[in-house]
């Protein structure tokens, strides 16, 4: 099948070979891998950005063991790093954590280890920009708001909501850092169990489009390397009206 379990970072014991990763409490994920990878023929009209990619699954955040919510950064960073491990080419991180700068850096220190790794192993990350009144972000105060992993720039691909007319959706977090922007409102996808879910909004909705456009972009042009795969999809953006801005990027 295209669909490999890597790991479940919530289990008790770490990582919980028995289900791979593959479970979904909350139908998040699934909604997630629909947009980036489903295949048509099944019996709806639903297909995923690049439908012929090989999909793996990490569950590092959602509900843990005990039924409350879990997963943090330290927890992100250590998917990152099995997904790179296991071979993929492009990660997909639909979430994000806003902090102030000063936390930021010191709490994030293990994820900006793995995407900085993850780039010299030359594999794409690309990360929700994040979504106003979730995970602590306000769209700027506290003064000195940022958000992860958008804020490691360098080694992540940004992407921030559009709605259907190409404005940024009103939820979508600003910052300097955010690359890209594709569609994040009204969507509909995968629903665990079978059949299709709709009304989905969110950043964590517009991610899976890019890393499904970057999986396109490597299986076209396999020469490229990550950083010429990411600077293809800049490069090739429908620009703002004004240039690039803080709420959709390029």
């Amino acid at each position: 099948t295209r669909l490999r379990g890597a790991g479940d970072l919530l289990a008790t014991a770490g990582i919980d070979e028995r289900t791979g990763g593959r479970t979904d409490c909350d139908g998040h994920g699934t909604a997630v891998a629909g947009l980036l990878a489903a295949s048509p023929g099944r019996g709806d009209d639903l297909v995923g950005m690049a439908p012929g990619a090989r999909v793996l699954t990490i569950r590092q955040t959602g509900t843990g063991p005990d039924g409350r919510p879990a997963g943090d950064v330290d927890s992100l960073a250590r998917a990152i790093t099995l997904a790179v491990d296991a071979g993929a080419d492009v990660v997909n991180l639909s979430e994000a954590a806003c902090l102030t700068a000063d936390r930021a850096a010191r709490d994030g220190a293990r994820l900006r280890a793995a995407l900085r790794a993850a780039a010299r192993r030359d594999v794409v990350v690309v990360a929700a920009a994040g979504n106003l009144g979730v995970g602590g972000c306000t769209g700027g105060a506290p003064v000195g708001e940022v958000a992860l992993p958008g804020w490691f720039a360098e080694d992540v691909l940004t992407v921030g909501a559009s709605g259907p007319d190409g404005a940024p959706a009103e939820f979508t977090v600003p910052g300097p850092w955010v690359d890209v922007a594709a569609p994040g409102t009204g969507l509909r996808s995968l629903a665990v169990g079978g059949g299709l879910r709709g009304g989905l909004d969110g950043t964590s909705f517009a991610a899976p489009w890019v890393a499904g456009l970057v999986a396109l972009v490597r299986e076209r042009f396999p020469d490229l390397t990550a950083a010429e795969a990411v600077d293809r999809v800049l490069a090739t953006a429908r620009r703002p009206a004004g240039g690039r801005d803080p709420l959709v990027g390029h």
